[in-house]
């Protein structure tokens, strides 16, 4: 993971659920990455982590990976206050949903054909 990735994870609360995650996946001999990067919401873009998971796809048993963000999808804040809210909506979302909301530092995770730039990224909106 690079430093960016790195500052996110020590820094904010997703944190503890990309980790917490990855751990459940690691515990069941899954293949996951903890991911960090920028997300934005209601205007706002900050850092945030999130992750990926290698799994089978179909009958042809290919394993591909897939992007998920565990602390969206368990509710969200509104003002002061967390509200849980399930929302499987954002369990391995598509490549091209998940880039409108998460831009990840490392341009390989954005399991894209062509890779977007923070800067294409920042003036598109979501």
């Amino acid at each position: 993971m690079d430093n960016l990735a790195d500052s996110a994870f020590f820094a904010f609360e997703c944190v503890g659920y990309a980790n917490l995650f990855h751990a459940m996946c690691q515990s069941v001999g899954l293949t996951s990455a903890k991911l960090g990067g920028w997300a934005r919401s209601g205007g706002r873009k900050e850092l945030h982590a999130w992750n990926a998971i290698k799994l089978s796809a179909g009958v042809t048993n290919n394993l591909n990976w897939y992007l998920l963000d565990v602390t969206w999808a368990s509710g969200c804040v509104d003002g002061e206050c967390f509200t849980h809210r399930y929302d499987m909506s954002y369990w391995c979302m598509d490549p091209k949903e998940f880039i409108k909301t998460h831009l990840p530092s490392a341009k390989k995770w954005q399991l894209l054909d062509t890779s977007v730039t923070k800067k294409q990224w920042e003036n598109t909106g979501a």
